[in-house]
């Protein structure tokens, strides 16, 4: 993958997970074991919503100045789509913006991606976010 769309990657897949984890949170009221991880697993939905938004406030502040505000929505909305994030003029803007600071970024982002991607796999989650 090039440049930024792994930041648009790990944006797509967070939401995919809050709602894989809710369903096993609503799907496990069912048994026993519900009362003693029925605290952990909305604690657990909890911080990854709060985990969401300061990643979504953050890629939100590094875009601005990177991409115009008509084409912010697009960024945001779309994340991992194919076309604003995998564009080299805007991986350009962001080496440029990031200065020494970009591969750091990068790999962070990469990282975050492969572990959103163990949660998805983890929780069997289709691409709609329910389980399989």
């Amino acid at each position: 993958m090039s440049g930024i769309e792994v930041a648009g990657l790990v944006l797509g897949a967070i939401p995919l997970i809050l709602a894989g984890l809710e369903f096993y949170s609503n799907g496990i009221q069912v048994t026993k074991r519900y009362w003693r991880y029925r605290e952990e697993f909305k604690s657990l939905v909890v911080e990854l919503r709060c985990e969401h938004t300061m990643c979504v406030n953050s890629i939100n502040m590094l875009l601005i100045g990177v991409v115009p505000p008509k084409e912010m929505v697009d960024f945001l909305t779309n994340p991992g789509g194919n076309d604003p994030w995998k564009e080299k003029k805007f991986d350009k803007k962001l080496r440029e913006r990031l200065g020494t600071s970009y591969d750091s970024y990068m790999d962070t982002i990469t990282g975050m991606n492969q572990t959103a991607n163990v949660f998805k796999e983890r929780l069997k989650l289709g691409p709609d976010g329910k389980v399989r």
